[in-house]
């Protein structure tokens, strides 16, 4: 399930929580300040662009999907505990000290996920 909040009802969710979890609230309120890209043209189902919605919808179009000028920013993703069990480097030897493979291992999977 999506919840969609306006700005402002995030701005009273975080301040509700920010005795609690003051770190992430930070976090979020900084997400929250930057501004939103806007799109620089429209993209109908048939490949049409458009400049504006309003010369979209002036041309019979039913849907459009906004064009920006740079990709926009996927929402990070990190490994489930599962995943985590599944990466092959993990070795069985509790004495196990080299670290800088498990940690590249980790970044792998990640990049995978996030790109």
């Amino acid at each position: 399930m999506t919840i969609t909040l306006t700005r402002e009802e995030a701005q009273q969710v975080l301040n509700a929580i920010d005795d609690e979890y003051g770190d992430e609230a930070e976090m979020i309120r900084t997400r929250l300040a930057q501004p939103e890209p806007e799109p620089v043209a429209w993209l109908s189902p048939r490949n049409r662009i458009y400049r504006f919605v309003v010369e979209a919808v002036a041309n019979g179009e039913q849907t459009v999907s906004p064009l920006y000028t740079a990709p926009q920013k996927k929402e990070w993703v990190g490994l489930t505990d599962e995943e985590i069990r599944k990466i092959d480097c993990i070795p069985d030897d509790p004495e196990w000290q080299d670290i800088k493979d498990f940690t590249r291992a980790i970044e792998a999977k990640l990049k995978e996920k996030n790109t």
